[in-house]
């Protein structure tokens, strides 16, 4: 039997939109939970070795980035800078092993890489004209 190929580039379609408003969501929320509970953020980052105040930075870079994902033209950018955090995120918490373990950066960091790839076609480019 024979798949036909506009069902399954539909698929893949809709697939693509489903990961990436999840994950999108999903950062974003992170990111603002830097503000919400930022005393758990701020002495989580002091134990981390890090300038406490970088919380803010960083939740504030997942929050912008979160939501510029969920807009194709910028999804390439928003993903390679969220993979970016997240490596950092994997490091930090490989050098520092305690309640949260580097499972979920590692898989953000996957699933952003793979759908800023994916969106590479449709990213925005200074000076080109818009269609």
């Amino acid at each position: 039997m024979v798949e036909n190929n506009g069902t399954a580039a539909k698929f893949g379609r809709i697939l693509l939109w489903a990961v990436t408003l999840a994950f999108g969501v999903a950062m974003a929320v992170a990111g603002a939970t830097k503000f919400t509970a930022a005393e758990w953020w701020i002495e989580m980052f002091a134990g981390w070795g890090y300038p406490p105040a970088l919380s803010y930075l960083v939740g504030g870079l997942e929050f912008v980035a979160g939501v510029a994902f969920l807009v194709p033209r910028l999804a390439t950018y928003a993903g390679a800078l969220i993979a970016a955090i997240m490596l950092v995120a994997v490091v930090t918490l490989l050098a520092h092993p305690g309640d949260m373990g580097p499972l979920v950066p590692v898989v953000n960091t996957v699933v952003f890489a793979a759908v800023a790839w994916m969106r590479r076609g449709k990213r925005w480019r200074p000076g080109a004209s818009s269609r």
